[in-house]
């Protein structure tokens, strides 16, 4: 050992000999000198280089990717999906509560309203499943709120089947509460929808007027074209003005402009879904004619579907056409056709045999009328993403109905009150 206070080799000693110096305490003190401090031990230097590394990654990934969002025509399409889901489940919401209040004033059965329930809880499933097939993180909290609000309805038809099935009142209870909340939900979802909006590059104004157009394209209350026909009026005297090349005002039953489409229906007093007629070759040729001639004056800006049915006296369908193609022929091969003495109002029956998947023009033979539109949204994406939900009044008790929901020209959902 060596004095560190004179240098002189003292060897073991705790006194140095030449100088008298106490070596224990600085000894002690070399002792711990001897050891490297953290700062020079090789692996704090990785774990630092590792760390930089880690930082300089993302900060490149942030700087390429700097707070993601939509362009504004992603996310009006986005938008439109979203917004779609919960309009319809609107819809169903109207079911249900009128459910609960004919049950309260014993205007239809436990059953009927367990049969509505139960087919609006599948219904908003399907909705849910949708929403849930949006896998973006830019859009979450957007998603989020519609499926809270989807979700609470689902809630309470199913309280509602739980009071059915346990006569429990305190489920009934709870659904009329969970009712009252809704619109809480429903203000959460618009104001989300606005952050969402707002977040993609629309301006307040522009989120306002996009759902001013969906609730415009759902009422159906007029059309604006760049032919200049300005409302449905224009366009029904227009259109009666073509056909009239073709038929007699009196054969010219309606005509029903609907936001991406126009339904024209043409009766003849003299065919019948008994037996094809000799001309109807010639029959169909005219229809083909009149339905082209529509789309050719009206032009494809106007819609993007023109559809011309022939119909007998009896209001039978017997001929579909759109644009220039037969759609459907009742004297041709088909898997279904319509009785006669079919009603136009829809029975329980008739109901239950229309399936997922269906068409429209199943649907229609199966009822035996065309229905009403409820609401109408088309995202301009095409077939795929239009969607439209038909009514029909019932056979039953009072205030019976049905409605049934097409995406894409096919039956994805139904639903049903007092049917018989």
């Amino acid at each position: 050992m060596v004095c560190p206070n004179c240098g002189k080799d003292i060897g073991n000693s705790r006194f140095c000999p030449e100088c008298g110096a106490d070596t224990s305490k600085t000894a002690v003190v070399k002792s711990k000198s001897n050891k490297k401090t953290i700062f020079k031990r090789w692996w704090f230097w990785t774990i630092i280089a590792v760390f930089v590394l880690v930082c300089i990654g993302s900060l490149s990934n942030n700087h390429s990717n700097p707070n993601k969002t939509h362009t504004k025509e992603e996310a009006e399409t986005n938008d439109g999906i979203v917004y779609i889901s919960v309009k319809f489940t609107e819809n169903n919401f109207g079911i249900l509560q009128e459910s609960i209040e004919s049950l309260e004033n014993n205007e239809t059965s436990l059953l009927d309203v367990y049969s509505t329930c139960e087919d609006i809880r599948n219904v908003l499933s399907g909705f849910i499943d949708r929403l849930q097939e949006i896998n973006d993180s830019v859009i979450d909290p957007y998603i989020e709120s519609a499926k809270n609000y989807i979700s609470n309805i689902n809630l309470i038809a199913k309280e509602i089947m739980d009071y059915i099935d346990n006569d429990d009142m305190s489920k009934l209870s709870s659904a009329k509460e969970g009712i009252a909340l809704i619109q809480s939900y429903k203000t959460m979802f618009l104001d989300e929808r606005e952050k969402y909006l707002l977040s993609c590059g629309f301006t307040e104004e522009e989120a306002d007027n996009l759902l001013d157009e969906y609730i415009h394209n759902n009422s159906a209350s007029s059309t604006i074209t760049e032919t200049g026909i300005s409302s449905k009026d224009d366009i029904k005297e227009e259109a009666q003005n073509i056909l009239e090349e073709f038929y007699s005002s009196e054969e010219i039953l309606s005509i029903r402009p609907q936001e991406t489409k126009i339904e024209v229906q043409i009766s003849s007093p003299v065919l019948s879904s008994q037996g094809a007629p000799e001309d109807w070759a010639e029959i169909q040729g005219k229809a083909k004619s009149a339905c082209s001639q529509l789309k050719s004056d009206l032009g494809e800006e106007s819609f993007s579907s023109y559809i011309l049915y022939l119909v007998d006296p009896e209001n039978v369908n017997l001929l579909s056409v759109m644009g220039d193609e037969v759609k459907y022929d009742v004297f041709g091969d088909n898997d279904f056709s319509v009785p006669v003495d079919n009603p136009g109002t829809i029975s329980l029956e008739e109901f239950n045999a229309i399936k997922t998947g269906m068409t429209y023009q199943e649907v229609f033979d199966i009822v035996g009328s065309r229905g009403e539109v409820l609401s109408e949204v088309d995202l301009g994406l095409g077939d795929e993403y239009y969607t439209a939900m038909y009514t029909w009044d019932g056979e039953g008790s009072l205030g019976a109905n049905a409605n049934v929901t097409f995406q894409g020209g096919k039956v994805t959902s139904k639903a049903q009150f007092g049917l018989e």
